[in-house]
């Protein structure tokens, strides 16, 4: 029975345990066996995993507790559940049974320490590897499996002494296959003999690899240069090697043969950046000495990328502008469009250069402009060619954009078209300049002309989805979507959620968001929380492939630390944040409801502006209008055609797979459908929107960040801002307190920071024990010189950062929010804010935040938000966020009209 379980002969399995237990029908041994295989069997095999737990759990009872089979089956059992803690436990009974019995333990020991990595219980690990290699201290691979865990549990010397027998072990083992063998006849298995070498060479070069790191661990740098120097022979990744050498040599002081050995490394790959910074340290230049040196690099290397963008980042001053003038010119007249996007980090690292960046690009768009039109530095008597006039106005267009003039860069976005209306990079720089802006429609309609013109290019079709999302057009973005994933797999999202395609998931989640559709953006952002959960699940199988099957153990350390740290990944943390502010935003429509009349034209953190509006969800949303239709029994003609359709379509179906399982086509349909994606469930949110208490499952999500100091450390100031102002809003202030103070080592002077440390000092002023608010007494005493009360804090911040519509938007905020008496200074204070408040290119975001708190919190008199918005959309007349019913009627009818004439000229057919 056992032996059919595992080579997944299910129903023999069962035929098997059925003949048993018709003489012993309360054997415990066989009813868990039993038991396991209906867990682990399809259905059309006779799987029931209801009936399949059952038979576990009362294997267990019947063998009173006693059985280490049943206790083995039943931590298989919850292994296969995803609850490690639990199955360890039942592994360790089993041991204990299986110890009292005299029973073989080994199949025990190896699952044990399998879940002992997963939950990194090291110190559990070491014992269990230990007893293992006690039992069978033959097999090579237990050896290796004992040094990595002592290495991962810090016993150093252990992990040493267990490589080096491990390796002289494998090696004898490998040279015993080669030469035990016999002459070979074949062709085939002389192929196979020398596969199998090749093979034993990579795993020893891993475990040479693998040791080189123990000895540096135990011994230092220059023990682990020695013994790399030994092995080199047996390790077959040669460029590893030089790499490994290399960082060995610099960390050990040995300055010369660093440097020579990563010049060994820039004659191979000169666009490596860490070739290149290993270099200089070795070198150990700074400043001008720097500077030259990567002059000499680029003298030596003059095709290589790498060393000039490491010349510009080593110049200022003059010398910056003339290679990144001579840099510009060469790069243009190749034909790069995409010079200022690989050249953004280097051209705003200061203030200063950005000012240069735009003194050059004004002076080439003059010098082709010139009657020669002629770039600077032109040799020969060939023209110029025709396109670097496009990528310059291409590039000042896009630097104008990034500094906030807008009308400069669609000037200069339209002569290119003008000079270039088929060129797809023009199209898509105007996309940009258009999100820039703020106007999202006008974006996204650029981004579909763009996509239009290559049809073929998924990237294109892709970013169409997202600028199409920041316009809140959720329907058309999953629509143009569709078009590159697999026909016929299922519907657009399930696969999409089968591919673990989290961008399309988090700005659709921001998209409802945006419109108020709390479940359904609640729905996206669980299902990147479930994609990580799963990469986090998966790593099991790698427990065991990784150090007793391939031996790639530096690789296997280095994903347990990247799984240690998963959860501080960017996409994690962004969905994590909109996660928790969507909670909190559906926790405030329930206590504070608002007609649908007065609901804000909302739009997501970083989206664009959504120009529809939806009523507020006070309640769990309702079923769709058809399916209430359906239980009234009043269908329209379209609906009841439509239903009348989709039953015929269902029934032909039906019978076509009735059709091919008697032409014995079963097996086929069903691993066909074994292959599509499962549809998704509950896509509207309903389960989630039924909670009783959202934020519980908001605080759950939290936690997640918070509790792992490998993540907590990582955390940008967004995600501690998020936490913070969660647990602010659930009362509970110890949390808050810790949260904002790691948000203030980050960035004390952030406009949340302040907001929150306004609220905070708020609620811990009526709160108990004293101790807590003399501690945040304390705390804001250091930013606001010991003010009274909150709002004599709140006072004073706006006083300090009167000049900064993002400083000045969040404290009124907070201010408005515990001393409602305020609003109107509040109002006065955003009113009196300089047109120049915030630079680009977050100057957008800042002043989108300033007129939806004034709109929100109700500020002031109707007039007053009037002339505030009016203020907005003078210095963004682009933005979507800013404009009336009345501009939005004009311009719709501006559009009408101009389109008229040509609809006009068109001829009747």
């Amino acid at each position: 029975m056992c032996e059919h379980y595992e080579k997944r002969g299910f129903k023999k399995a069962l035929v098997s345990s059925t003949k048993i237990l018709e003489g012993f029908p309360n054997h415990a041994d066989t009813l868990a066996m039993r038991g396991l295989t209906m867990y682990s069997a399809p259905q059309d095999e006779g799987g029931d995993k209801v009936e399949g737990v059952a038979l576990i759990k009362r294997a267990l009872a019947e063998s009173r507790l006693s059985s280490f089979i049943c206790w083995h089956v039943y931590g298989l059992y919850y292994r296969a559940e995803h609850q490690w803690a639990e199955a360890v436990k039942c592994y360790k009974s089993a041991l204990k049974n299986a110890e009292a019995r005299g029973a073989d333990q080994m199949l025990v020991l190896r699952d044990l320490a399998l879940l002992q990595a997963q939950l990194r219980d090291f110190q559990g690990l070491l014992e269990t590897r230990k007893k293992i290699m006690h039992l069978k201290p033959s097999i090579v691979g237990n050896g290796v499996a004992l040094a990595v865990a002592a290495h991962l549990a810090g016993d150093r010397a252990g992990a040493a002494v267990a490589m080096a027998v491990t390796v002289e072990a494998f090696r004898a083992e490998a040279e015993s296959r080669r030469t035990s063998a016999g002459p070979a006849k074949r062709q085939a298995d002389i192929q196979a003999r020398q596969n199998a070498w090749l093979v034993d060479r990579h795993e020893l070069g891993e475990l040479q690899m693998f040791r080189t790191t123990l000895i540096e661990d135990l011994s230092g740098p220059k023990a682990a240069i020695a013994h790399l120097d030994r092995a080199a022979p047996e390790i077959a990744d040669k460029l590893g090697l030089r790499e490994r050498r290399a960082a060995l040599l610099l960390a050990s002081g040995q300055a010369k043969e660093a440097e020579q050995a990563y010049r060994d490394l820039i004659r191979i790959n000169q666009e490596n950046a860490a070739y290149q910074r290993g270099l200089i340290r070795a070198m150990g230049l700074d400043g001008e000495a720097a500077s030259r040196h990567c002059a000499e690099m680029c003298s030596q290397w003059p095709s290589s990328w790498m060393c000039r963008v490491m010349r510009l980042d080593s110049l200022e001053g003059a010398a910056w502008s003339e290679f990144l003038t001579a840099l510009l010119v060469v790069q243009w007249r190749r034909g790069v469009p995409s010079m200022f996007q690989m050249l953004k980090a280097s051209l705003y690292r200061s203030e200063a250069t950005s000012l240069t960046t735009g003194a050059v690009a004004e002076a080439l768009l003059a010098a082709v402009d010139s009657p020669s039109g002629r770039l600077p530095g032109a040799g020969g008597p060939d023209p110029e060619p025709p396109t670097s006039k496009l990528w310059a106005l291409h590039f000042a267009a896009q630097h104008a954009s990034h500094v906030g003039q807008t009308e400069r860069a669609l000037a200069l976005i339209g002569r290119a078209q003008e000079h270039s209306p088929t060129v797809v990079d023009v199209q898509t720089a105007r996309a940009r300049i258009l999100r820039h802006a703020g106007d999202a429609a006008g974006a996204s309609e650029a981004y579909e002309r763009a996509r239009k013109m290559d049809l073929a290019d998924q990237y294109l079709n892709s970013r169409s989805c997202r600028y199409l999302l920041r316009a809140g057009k959720a329907d058309q973005a999953i629509s143009i979507i569709a078009l590159f994933l697999k026909e016929g797999a299922g519907s657009p999202q399930a696969v999409i959620a089968d591919m673990q395609c989290s961008w399309f998931e988090y700005e659709l989640g921001l998209c409802y968001a945006g419109q108020r559709e709390f479940g359904k953006a609640l729905r996206r952002f669980s299902l990147i929380e479930k994609h990580y959960s799963d990469i986090s699940e998966d790593q099991f199988n790698f427990h065991y492939y990784c150090t007793l099957r391939r031996y790639t153990l530096g690789t296997y350390v280095a994903l347990l630390r990247l799984e240690d740290e998963l959860l501080a990944s960017r996409m994690y943390v962004k969905a994590a944040v909109a996660f928790i502010r969507t909670y909190i935003s559906l926790d405030d429509s329930r206590k504070n409801p608002r007609p649908a009349s007065v609901a804000p034209v909302a739009a997501a953190p970083v989206a664009a502006v959504v120009t529809a509006t939806a009523a507020v969800a006070t309640a769990p949303a309702s079923a769709p209008a058809a399916a209430t239709a359906e239980e009234t029994g009043k269908l329209s003609k379209a609906q009841k055609k439509k239903k009348k359709a989709e039953e015929a379509k269902a029934l032909a179906a039906k019978q076509q797979q009735q059709q091919q399982q008697q032409q014995g086509g079963k097996g086929k349909e069903r691993k066909d459908d074994d292959e599509k994606p499962k549809e998704l469930e509950d896509l509207d949110g309903l389960k989630l929107l039924a909670a009783e208490d959202p934020l519980k499952d908001a605080e759950r999500l939290a936690h997640t960040l918070i509790d792992s100091p490998a993540v907590a450390a990582r955390l940008p100031i967004e995600a501690h801002v998020a936490v913070c102002e969660l647990f602010v809003w659930r009362k509970n202030l110890q949390l808050a307190a810790k949260e904002l103070r790691a948000a203030k080592k980050l960035d004390a002077q952030s406009p949340e920071v302040l907001k929150l440390s306004v609220l905070l000092f708020h609620e811990s002023s009526q709160a108990q024990p004293a101790t807590l608010v003399d501690v945040l007494k304390e705390e804001h005493e250091s930013i606001a010189a010991g003010g009274a009360t909150a709002v004599a804090v709140a006072e004073g911040f706006l006083k300090s950062h009167s000049g900064s519509a993002t400083h000045v938007a969040a404290v009124s905020e907070a201010l408005a929010a515990i001393a409602p008496e305020k609003k109107q200074a509040c109002l006065s204070a955003l009113l009196s804010l300089p047109d120049s408040a915030n630079p680009a290119p977050r100057a957008l975001d800042a002043w989108e935040r300033v007129y939806k708190l004034s709109r929100d919190a109700a500020l002031g008199t109707e007039d007053e938000r009037e002339m505030l918005r009016a203020k907005c959309r003078r210095m963004f007349p682009l933005a979507g966020c800013f404009k009336s019913d009345r501009d939005i009627a004009a311009e719709t009818a501006a559009t009408a009209s101009a389109a008229k004439p040509q609809e006009e000229a068109a001829p009747p057919f």
